[in-house]
């Protein structure tokens, strides 16, 4: 059993998600598991993360808050992701994995190929 960098990991997974996005375009994808292995990837900004997933902001905020703690409407959210402001510029969002989501992260990894994330 290997164990590979969280990067290569969140690489791999994106390209089968790109391939089920594709076949499943209809379906909307998998949209928020598609944001959560861009996270892993190193993409955490909206505007970042919009582009990627050829969405407008306003449809990746609603998700990434349904990624979060509290979710658009207020209710309860999965609490897998942290979203924070930029110090440098606080119109800007960040956002993070928390441990919830990077647990998720390693058990899907490992369930699908075998293989641990370090």
């Amino acid at each position: 059993m290997a164990n590979i960098t969280a990067g290569k990991a969140a690489r791999d997974m994106l390209k089968s998600i790109n391939i089920t996005n594709e076949t499943m375009r209809e379906y909307g994808g998998g949209t928020l598991r598609h944001i959560l292995w861009l996270l892993a990837s190193g993409e955490h900004t909206f505007t970042g993360l919009a582009e990627k997933l050829d969405r407008q902001i306003s449809q990746v905020s609603r998700s990434v808050r349904t990624l979060h703690k509290l979710n658009y409407t207020g209710a309860e959210g999965l609490n897998l992701v942290d979203i924070t402001f930029d110090l440098h510029n606080p119109r800007i969002k960040i956002v993070e994995l928390n441990e919830n989501g990077w647990a998720l992260l390693r058990a899907e990894y490992k369930a699908i190929t075998g293989n641990t994330i370090k």
